[in-house]
């Protein structure tokens, strides 16, 4: 097995940082986007109830099989 040289292990560094930092934002950017349309669902529930129909809305969160690999590489 080959040593890790302080640039190979700086740069391993850097990549772990900037994936942490990649998921912090995409987690961040889920969360708004489930807030957003939970609201869009109450709007319509609340709608729809005034219009008198049989009709409930609600958001469902899917995730592909393929994306939930932990070794998947998001680029």
């Amino acid at each position: 097995m080959t040593p890790c040289t302080p640039t190979s292990q700086m740069r391993v560094e850097k990549w772990a940082q900037e994936r942490d930092e990649m998921f912090r934002r995409s987690l961040g950017q889920l969360k708004e986007d489930i807030v957003r349309a939970n609201a869009f669902v109450q709007e319509a529930n609340f709608l729809a109830e005034e219009m008198g129909r049989q009709t409930k809305f609600s958001v469902t969160l899917q995730i592909p099989p393929a994306n939930l690999s932990p070794n998947r590489r998001m680029e």
